[in-house]
C-alpha cells in the first residue's frame, strides 16, 4: 500500500509515500482507485506529509494525487536528480 493512514487518539500526520513524483512537481499513482484513495486522505489531514526516495522522483503515472506544494513536509532523497 503506497498511502499510510496514521490513526491514533491524538490527531497525527497523514503520511503519503507516492508511486513517482514527475517533473511538474505532482505527487502521481498508477491506479485511478488509489490516486482517489490517497486524495481522501491527503484532503482530510491537518497535516499533510510527502515520504519518497530517490527511485520516485522524475517518474510518471496516469493519475496524479496532489502538486508537491500542497503537502506541509516533503521527506526524502533526490540523489542523481
Amino acid at each position: 500500500m503506497r498511502a499510510v493512514c496514521l490513526a491514533s487518539a491524538v490527531p497525527s500526520p497523514q503520511e503519503l509515500s507516492p508511486l513517482g513524483l514527475n517533473q511538474e512537481e505532482y505527487a502521481m499513482e498508477h491506479e485511478l482507485r488509489e490516486a482517489t484513495v490517497s486524495q481522501a486522505i491527503v484532503a482530510g489531514s491537518q497535516q499533510k506529509w510527502l515520504v519518497a526516495n530517490s527511485t520516485k522522483w522524475q517518474r510518471t503515472a496516469s493519475a496524479r494525487v496532489a502538486p508537491i506544494s500542497y503537502f506541509d513536509r516533503v521527506f526524502g532523497s533526490a540523489e542523481g536528480v
